[in-house]
């Protein structure tokens, strides 16, 4: 997970969506 996580730290779109999806806040970026 921390490999995707990293993968979306340019997309902050994707990586909200992400963030979204293991339950954490998206707005932690």
């Amino acid at each position: 997970m921390v490999r995707v996580a990293c993968t979306l730290r340019g997309k902050r779109l994707d990586g909200g969506v992400y963030v979204l999806l293991v339950g954490v806040n998206p707005f932690w970026f």
